[in-house]
């Protein structure tokens, strides 16, 4: 039996997630850390990876790259980076001033990253990466704003044997509503098993029309205690779907927040299974 492995971790006010595919291929699409928490060490010391396939940044926002200095220390500079270009170079500004050693740090990735990866070594590629189909999405130009870079945010659809799951970064209502307008997007997101809720569940950014397009069995948010009043009914927006068995509950919504760090485990027989385990403090 193959299996393909999705780790939400948890890095409170961020986002993390490690695919590792039948044939051992690593993925990681966005970087956050927490206090409790760093990506890249987990990967090194827990995992042994000495090689770090890809790294998918969803959109240029600090909580979505916290950790990444660290895949340089620990010798794990990625094969392949992929993002959005249209959201890099980062603008460094007042507002950003005590991420700019790591803006500095992605901008130089950004700026490295240009050579195009050749067919047989791209690690999306279900060819190379053990049967993982892979589809990216990114908002038109128009609907971009400089000023606002959850507005880059894309989509990206991972299938196998027969389990979708949807991932997101920090999209806004808005823009998800046009992109579900496209028919490749809509074929892509439609009927999935598991969503990575857009912009951690933030209820100002919910959109129903996308919710009931995915029509998930079950929403993974990723965050931290509340903090803002967009927090606080987060889960009750996305609390609808075909539920999933949770360690011995039928849920609809799992949070790092409550659930720590989530283990999803695909089988190519189309079967699933969902675990749990917490950081230490």
């Amino acid at each position: 039996m193959a299996m393909t492995e999705l780790n939400f971790y948890d890095v409170g006010h961020g986002s993390c997630t490690h695919i590792i595919t039948p044939n051992n291929t690593h993925i990681l699409v966005d970087i956050g850390g927490g206090d409790n928490m760093s990506p890249a060490e987990h990967l090194k010391y827990f995992h042994g990876v000495t090689i770090l396939n890809a790294l998918v940044l969803t959109h240029p926002h600090e909580d979505h790259y916290h950790d990444i200095k660290n895949l340089e220390r620990l010798g794990l500079n990625p094969k392949v980076l992929s993002r959005n270009k249209e959201g890099f170079p980062i603008k460094k500004t007042e507002q950003n001033k005590k991420d700019h050693d790591k803006i500095d740090f992605v901008n130089n990735m950004h700026n490295t990253y240009t050579t195009p990866v050749k067919p047989e070594n791209d690690p999306f590629s279900a060819t190379n990466n053990g049967g993982v189909y892979w589809e990216s999405f990114y908002p038109a130009s128009a609907d971009t704003d400089t000023t606002d870079p959850n507005t880059y945010s894309g989509l990206y659809v991972l299938k196998f044997g027969g389990t979708k799951v949807v991932l997101t970064g920090d999209n806004n209502k808005e823009i998800l509503v046009k992109m579900i307008e496209r028919s490749d997007v809509r074929a892509a997101v439609k009927d999935a098993d598991f969503l990575l809720a857009p912009h951690h569940g933030r209820t100002t950014d919910f959109c129903l029309e996308f919710f009931n397009l995915v029509n998930p069995r079950a929403t993974i948010i990723s965050d931290k205690c509340c903090e803002h009043e967009s927090q606080e009914c987060s889960a009750s927006c996305y609390n609808n779907g075909r539920g999933v068995t949770f360690n011995g509950e039928k849920r609809h919504v799992l949070t790092t927040r409550k659930d720590g760090n989530i283990k999803l485990r695909l089988s190519d027989f189309g079967d699933f299974s969902l675990s749990n385990w917490f950081n230490r403090e």
